[in-house]
């Protein structure tokens, strides 16, 4: 598609030269024509925002969406085993499309963010995002999201083609959230659970799962009265101001964050007072039929058709390589300005 410029800044200095343009101007220099042919609204928020969608802002909607496409699936975890391509289960990866085993701070932030190519069926990896589509023309979300790769009767199933990133706050919080730490990693639930009870995330519904239109029914485990299924991950907001330095759990900041004492008003804990935004991840599945047995790449036998096993393993991971002046732009001028900045927006590159 071709690309096409909506803003143009040039300053000329005395000797004749051209200053590079600022960082909040960048955040605008492309769009993608097919936008329009699909029309998909373009819409800008009071604080500037270029974005996407719906900006009606209500309690449930300050902050934004990004609508993701898997990207790929490899036996990384860059989280637990950095370093160290193909040790781990199978995952399935969302958002920065060059992520492996191998992946660093550095090379997350320096990955080109074009549309990535639809390489999500095999194990190949690409420099981009597929969190901005094509259509939307992003330039600075280099962050991951993965979860284990699930099974319907021993057979792969390949996740739906959007899943649902929600960054949120509700105005009752407050309006001094700052963005998450660079290079934060973390992980909601646990990969080694043998129970719900040593699942922390499924005891506390942080994570859960729900038949696709459903929401008044929570699962612990994938649901088989129906075909389509979403697994739901809320990861906490509140954090203590610590080093992020990977001490934790399998590699993970996750000591340094907790999530609200008051839900209704998000109030965070005493020893963790910095509010961070609400990430909650949708991931969609659709298996043939109902009644298969489902279980997850992480269980402890692995999927074995014909076999059914208790499946407790649920988890997912998140690794902030977001460029830091896009996360602190949104940040700023959506969820403190208290504003839905709706799906998608444009965003600033830069450290």
């Amino acid at each position: 598609m071709r690309k096409i410029s909506i803003l143009r800044h040039e300053t000329t200095e005395p000797g004749g030269g051209a200053t590079p343009p600022p960082a909040a101007v960048i955040l605008v220099t492309t769009l993608i024509v097919g936008l329009l042919a699909a029309c998909i609204p373009i819409v800008k928020t009071k604080t500037g925002v270029i974005t996407h969608g719906d900006i009606v802002s209500n309690g449930d909607s300050i902050g934004w969406l990004l609508v993701c496409r898997p990207s790929h699936t490899l036996p990384d975890d860059p989280i637990k085993f950095p370093g160290q391509p193909g040790a781990s289960h199978l995952h399935d990866f969302w958002g920065n499309a060059s992520t492996t085993g191998s992946s660093t701070l550095a090379t997350q932030e320096a990955s080109s963010n074009d549309a990535v190519q639809n390489t999500y069926i095999g194990s190949d990896t690409a420099a981009g995002t597929s969190c901005d589509l094509s259509a939307y023309a992003g330039t600075a979300d280099t962050a991951s999201y993965w979860a284990p790769t699930v099974y319907a009767d021993g057979v792969r199933i390949v996740p739906d083609d959007k899943a649902e990133l929600y960054y949120r706050a509700k105005p009752v919080f407050n309006t001094n959230f700052v963005p998450f730490p660079q290079d934060a990693r973390l992980v909601v639930g646990n990969h080694d659970a043998t129970s719900v009870a040593t699942n922390p995330a499924l005891v506390s519904d942080a994570l859960h799962f729900e038949c696709d239109g459903d929401t008044a029914h929570h699962y612990t485990a994938p649901p088989t009265t129906c075909t389509t299924f979403l697994m739901i991950v809320t990861f906490p907001s509140c954090y203590d101001g610590g080093p992020m330095d990977h001490t934790g759990p399998v590699g993970t900041d996750n000591e340094h964050f907790a999530y609200a004492s008051n839900a209704t008003d998000g109030t965070c804990p005493s020893n963790f007072p910095i509010s961070v935004p609400t990430l909650s991840e949708k991931f969609k599945y659709t298996v043939p039929s109902t009644g298969m047995d489902i279980e997850f790449s992480a269980d402890p036998t692995g999927p074995m058709a014909g076999i059914p096993m208790p499946t407790y393993t649920a988890h997912a991971d998140f690794w902030n390589t977001w460029q830091p002046a896009a996360l602190r732009y949104l940040v700023t001028n959506c969820i403190n300005a208290q504003i839905s900045c709706g799906t998608n927006p444009l965003v600033p590159v830069g450290p």
